[in-house]
């Protein structure tokens, strides 16, 4: 992971769930050609807590709880992170 405080990705979840749905349809008879193309329409935030903190940044309690992933090293809790030195 590249060292930025905050990113969005795609939700793999949400993915693997689409290429499901289309592997079903191509088994049940469904030619490929014919099946539209998606682009991933659900994304997810990722704050990376360590940069952010060697960057002096903080981060909001309301943004922590709206990000989906928290990178953090050694850090017994992601919401209730250990006070620097």
């Amino acid at each position: 992971m590249c060292s930025r405080p905050m990113t969005s990705t795609v939700d793999l979840r949400a993915c693997f769930r689409r290429g499901a749905y289309y592997v079903q349809k191509i088994l049940s008879g469904v030619v490929p050609g014919d099946l539209p193309v998606e682009f991933p329409t659900k994304l997810e935030l990722v704050i990376n807590l360590k940069t952010a903190r060697a960057l002096d940044l903080e981060i909001s309690p309301m943004l922590l709880a709206r990000a989906g992933q928290h990178m953090l090293a050694a850090s017994p809790s992601l919401h209730d992170p250990e006070p620097r030195s």
